[in-house]
């Protein structure tokens, strides 16, 4: 779930990106996109399923100050600089190949 367009152009309910459609729209601040093994469909599916729909806002903003929060831990706590340095070397990988699928 996403509350913003990253990129992509929405036609009716979709976010098209490369000619198929890629997320979909169910609100104002509710952009649902696929994850890894889980169809766009799914998502979407999956997303109807919570009982209270205008509670997307708040589910994206506790995910976001979450996420905020351990970054900053990681940050405070020195393992900022080696989490992107991994991030880095693992990105460098995948590309010349060591990363199978």
């Amino acid at each position: 779930m996403a509350k913003s367009l990253l990129m992509g152009q929405v036609e009716g309910q979709n976010v098209i990106v490369g000619g198929r459609p890629v997320a979909r729209v169910l609100g104002r601040h509710c952009i649902v996109s696929p994850g890894h093994r889980v169809s766009l469909e799914d998502a979407v599916g999956i997303v109807r399923l919570l009982p209270n729909r205008h509670l997307y806002p708040m589910l994206l903003t506790m995910a976001h100050r979450e996420a905020n929060s351990l970054r900053l831990s990681e940050l405070a706590h020195g393992g900022g600089e080696r989490h992107l340095r991994e991030g880095k070397e693992q990105g460098e990988q995948e590309g010349q190949g060591g990363n199978a699928h």
